[in-house]
């Protein structure tokens, strides 16, 4: 069997009309929207809706009903004016989330999940699931396509880092880089960075959404966004229902 392809797009702009049919896409978005649905997930949430807009994100729970639904989202980092929680995947606790319905948007992840809905397969990736996400893609056995959220419309080194970790990874597992270089500059952003001390950490810390988030006090969020594997889950996002849900690792395919 022939080596499956992985590619990169360094933001949802840069998807070419038509890439992402057919392939096993992961959207991230590591500070911090991905890093949040994961936690949210882990910790017993039913499910995420993720919505381009607070508008959005309040008619759908209108219709889902309030006892049973939780309103998520923040707009320039902090939590939007009304809504339950915010974007702090430390919010995001079993004693909060467990069996609710999340409601969630947010600036840029968000938006790229909308983005990425031409995917055979939607996958949600962080560093904190990046294990389970990894063995996933192989089980799923599809030419795979990570779509960065950015910060801002403009690329973003947290998603960048995590893009070329998981090309990384994939190589390993036979996967090869596809047509685009923006795998390449992924993976070799990733590679030289973690070659230093807290490199990824620092790296992520220094990123203008790290900065954001350190400004605003959730520095914290930087520490937590920036280990791997404290989530074994993987989220998918279907089309047709337009929820997200952890799909079962070992029956992926």
């Amino acid at each position: 069997m022939n080596p499956l392809p992985i590619r990169v797009s360094l933001l949802p702009d840069l998807v070419p009309p038509g890439a992402l049919a057919g392939r096993a896409v992961v959207v991230v978005d590591v500070l911090r929207a991905s890093s949040t649905i994961v936690q949210a997930l882990q910790a017993g949430a039913e499910c995420v809706v993720p919505c381009s807009t607070p508008d959005d994100a309040r008619s759908v729970r209108s219709r889902f009903g309030g006892h049973s639904t939780l309103l998520g989202g923040e707009r320039a980092g902090v939590r939007i004016e009304g809504f339950d929680l915010g974007n702090s995947p430390a919010e995001y606790i079993a004693g909060v989330v467990a069996r609710k319905i999340l409601v969630f948007t947010t600036t840029n992840g968000t938006r790229a999940i909308h983005a990425s809905r031409e995917a055979q397969r939607l996958f949600i990736g962080c560093f904190g699931n990046l294990c389970t996400l990894v063995q996933t893609l192989a089980r799923v056995a599809l030419p795979v396509h990570i779509v960065c959220a950015g910060t801002g419309g403009q690329v973003g080194a947290d998603d960048c880092l995590f893009a070329g970790r998981v090309v990384s990874a994939c190589r390993a597992l036979g996967f090869h880089p596809d047509e685009c270089d923006q795998a390449l500059i992924a993976e070799s952003c990733y590679l030289n960075t973690a070659r230093q001390p807290h490199g990824v950490l620092d790296a992520l810390r220094a990123s203008i959404g790290g900065r954001n988030l350190i400004s605003i006090g959730f520095g914290s969020d930087v520490d937590l966004c920036a280990r791997e594997d404290w989530a074994p889950c993987v989220p998918e996002f279907c089309i047709s229902s337009g929820t997200i849900r952890v799909v079962d690792a070992h029956h992926a395919a």
